[in-house]
């Protein structure tokens, strides 16, 4: 459970957590308005944008290493690792290969 006291990090630009909803709802997992739901919840929270060099060089070595066809959570879970910070991630696919490989501080949020 976050607290006030947490920072919140992304080290993408919003967009692609709309990508996300937006396949949620083309999959019928979430209503049209479930999804504008999540939406304003995001885009009210206060977060900041990180970048760490060397993060998308990682993000592809992990991509390849995991077996992940995309590297949105590879390079999100590599500027984590960086910071010394929890990576949280609602895809079931990499949370379940980051396990399998010993990923330090994934925590898998549905």
């Amino acid at each position: 459970m976050l607290s006030s006291d947490d920072a919140l990090l992304t080290p993408a630009i919003m967009v692609e957590f709309h990508s996300v909803l937006r396949k949620l709802w083309a999959r019928r997992r979430i209503s049209d308005l479930r999804a504008r739901e999540v939406l304003s919840e995001l885009v009210a929270l206060e977060y900041d944008v990180v970048w760490v060099d060397g993060a998308a060089d990682r993000g592809f070595e992990l991509a390849t290493q995991l077996n992940q066809s995309d590297t949105f959570d590879t390079t999100g879970y590599a500027v984590a690792e960086a910071l010394g910070a929890e990576f949280w991630v609602s895809d079931r696919r990499f949370a379940a290969a980051a396990a399998q490989a010993s990923l330090p501080n994934v925590r898998f949020v549905a």
